[in-house]
């Protein structure tokens, strides 16, 4: 009966590692096959394969059946942008390494601390080896979707409610465990303590579970949050584009009638008077022009209304582009990347007590294109994890999360930071 719990305790550990291993390679890394089944048998492989393995109790026979299975793994059914085959998998032998060593290390040394201070260490080496395979699996759980899968899964978030059911669970998982090397220092059912082993093993997957798709629903709804935010941006820049449409079409209405102006003034002698008659006309129409700043038309027009509406408050906006090819940014990114910035440099410079300008700069870098944005700040901006976060410290803003995706399509990068009472936003694109 105590092979039948070291067995059963194998089987627990090995589902546990395949699984973390698994999703650790998802996240990572594009899947090489469509059809999930595929992935849910060799999961289903390599957990029997590796609780063979370990029936050795052999630790030199486990970590290298682990290797060969999970290097196997990697490179058959993942596949990585960059091409880079071998070192993916060395980055997944690493992650099993740390997994292994580090936080399992852990959870055994920590349980067998705990049940010598209780007096509660069995006799049985197959009993209390089971109970240190089932804590430092608890264990690794925890610190996986706690900590560790935060580090390479950008978009994971998780509340302060979700990480605390975590714990509580963990707790509960280390009682139960605890209670379980009770049972076996009295001789009790080896079935009944196999039972118990499952019931924690899987009332902790069954709450991962529980907690992902609440994940997955969080992440779907910031993500319909950044889509409303995008495009309430590209709605709020049409209303602008109409209401100098309409503007345009007012004045060229009448047109006409001030050319006739003009020229009976001319007529008359007034030179003077129709002169300054020409230059009032030429500044009614001058702001319904933009400026040809690139060969970017919808950047030409995107900048032109941030300046005048810039001016119109007392900002000085300056813009210089030393660069050409801009064209091939689309114009929905144009939107979400320049209205942005620009939006968070208007609304920080409205806070100035002094100075207030926007610098826009755009120039070659190479075979790139750098786009910086400074303007003038009261106080320093904070930023944390590299990006801007609000007066309240909470939250970096939906419209900065736009910025990066947007950037990110074009296989750049953005940086924020501050300087003597500057904020300098700069932005990296390849063409």
């Amino acid at each position: 009966m105590e092979n039948l719990v070291y067995l059963f305790s194998c089987f627990l550990s090995c589902m546990i590692i395949a699984g973390l291993m698994f999703q650790f390679m998802g996240d990572r890394y594009e899947k090489v096959f469509v059809n999930p089944w595929v992935y849910r048998i060799a999961a289903a492989v390599v957990v029997v394969i590796v609780t063979l393995v370990n029936l050795k109790r052999s630790v030199w026979w486990n970590m290298g059946a682990n290797f060969l299975v999970f290097g196997i793994a990697s490179f058959i059914f993942y596949e990585d942008k960059s091409g880079r085959r071998y070192w993916r998998v060395v980055e997944s032998e690493c992650f099993l390494i740390i997994t292994g060593v580090l936080f399992e290390g852990i959870g055994v040394f920590g349980i067998d601390l705990l049940m010598e201070k209780l007096s509660l260490m069995p006799e049985d080496v197959v009993i209390s080896s089971s109970i240190e395979v089932v804590f430092s699996k608890l264990v690794l759980i925890f610190f996986y979707y706690v900590l560790l899968r935060r580090i390479w899964k950008k978009d994971y978030r998780q509340s302060r409610t979700q990480v605390f059911l975590y714990l509580v669970m963990f707790i509960y998982s280390m009682f139960n465990t605890l209670m379980f090397a009770t049972a076996a220092t009295r001789k009790a059912d080896y079935f009944l303590l196999c039972t118990n082993l499952g019931c924690v093993i899987f009332a902790n997957l069954y709450l991962i579970y529980a907690l992902k798709v609440e994940d997955e629903k969080n992440s779907m709804e910031f993500q319909i949050a950044m889509m409303k935010q995008q495009e309430s941006m590209q709605f709020e820049h049409y209303e602008r584009q109409r209401e100098k449409y309409g503007r345009s079409i007012e004045i060229l209405h009448d047109v006409s009638k001030h050319i006739h102006s003009i020229e009976e003034l001319y007529q008359a002698g007034v030179t003077d008077k129709a002169m300054e008659y020409t230059k009032q006309i030429g500044s009614i129409l001058k702001p319904l022009v933009p400026e040809e700043y690139s060969d970017n038309p919808m950047l030409n027009i995107l900048l032109a209304d941030r300046k005048q509406a810039a001016e119109s408050q007392g900002i000085k906006f300056e813009v210089k582009v030393e660069s050409t090819g801009l064209g091939f940014i689309e114009p929905v990114d144009v939107t979400t990347l320049f209205g942005n910035l620009l939006e968070n440099a208007m609304q920080a410079v409205l806070k100035c007590s002094g100075e207030r300008y926007i610098k826009v700069h755009i120039r070659n870098y190479n075979e790139m294109i750098s786009i910086r944005i400074e303007n003038s700040v009261e106080k320093e901006v904070m930023i944390k994890n590299g990006k801007p976060v609000s007066t309240d410290g909470k939250g970096t803003g939906i419209g900065c999360l736009n910025v990066e995706r947007c950037v990110k399509k074009y296989g750049g990068s953005v940086l924020y930071k501050n300087g003597n009472g500057k904020f300098y936003s700069d932005a990296i694109l390849n063409r």
